[in-house]
């Protein structure tokens, strides 16, 4: 075999191992940090209707500790996958908490009543979530005070329902734009899939989404995968009682 066979066999050897990791990587089974390996790590998932049908019968519990199920969005919009998931969930012994998506075109009382409206007030739940990002979101045709006033309404209203300081959902771009130096009373929950957020050195984060294209054994599609950035007695008090 020559020098020019040889390194055109070499060059297939890359690509396929190329080819490979970008499957896995993109499968879950590979991840940029090594947040899964760790056995010590409370994590979790967050899904909505894009998962489909759950097979729950084969959720790994230990592999998931926690489930923060989409409820809403606006203040007219329920997930039709709501309460299956949540049912399924708790039926298998797995913390379970709702988030609302929350958008700039509805008034904050509309959408907390479409929250309230879907989401029992139930005991162990996990506090609700208010989602904040841009993508997916309507123009915002107000001004950033006017949005950290809405924001900040339909906060109060779900805390003095359900009797938790609900966690802040949020991306980057939507934090540097509209939150930074704001709520510093909630627990936040960033979404960066890469690295930890720069809302780290804001404040301490209570649940990172580390990772958008998990594997799960029992979910079709991929899935979010979020650790919880505590250990297991802070994570038990963070329950409704």
């Amino acid at each position: 075999m020559n020098k020019n066979h040889l390194e055109i066999k070499l060059l297939l050897v890359l690509l396929s191992m190329l080819i490979c990791a970008i499957v896995a990587f993109r499968m879950g089974y590979l991840q940029i940090n090594n947040l899964a390996s760790s056995e010590l790590l409370i994590k979790g998932i967050d899904i909505s209707n894009h998962q489909e049908d759950i097979n729950w019968s084969e959720i790994d519990t230990q592999q998931v500790r926690f489930v923060f199920i989409k409820a809403t969005e606006g203040s007219d919009f329920k997930d039709e996958s709501f309460k299956k998931n949540w049912d399924e969930a708790r039926k298998k012994g797995i913390a379970v908490g709702a988030y609302h998506f929350f958008t700039f075109c509805r008034n904050a009382k509309e959408q907390a009543q479409n929250f309230i409206e879907t989401v029992p007030n139930e005991i162990h739940m996990l506090p609700p979530v208010i989602d904040l990002e841009f993508d997916g979101n309507c123009k915002p045709l107000i001004t950033k005070e006017e949005v950290i006033k809405k924001i900040d309404s339909l906060e109060q209203y779900l805390f003095k329902y359900y009797n938790q300081k609900p966690i802040l959902y949020t991306a980057q771009n939507f934090y540097d734009h509209y939150l930074v130096g704001q709520f510093l009373d909630n627990p936040f929950w960033a979404g960066n899939h890469l690295s930890r957020a720069k809302i780290e050195a804001d404040r301490k984060l209570l649940f990172w989404q580390y990772y958008s294209h998990g594997y799960v054994k029992g979910i079709k599609n991929t899935v979010d995968l979020n650790i919880f950035n505590g250990n297991a007695a802070a994570f038990e008090k963070l329950k409704k009682q």
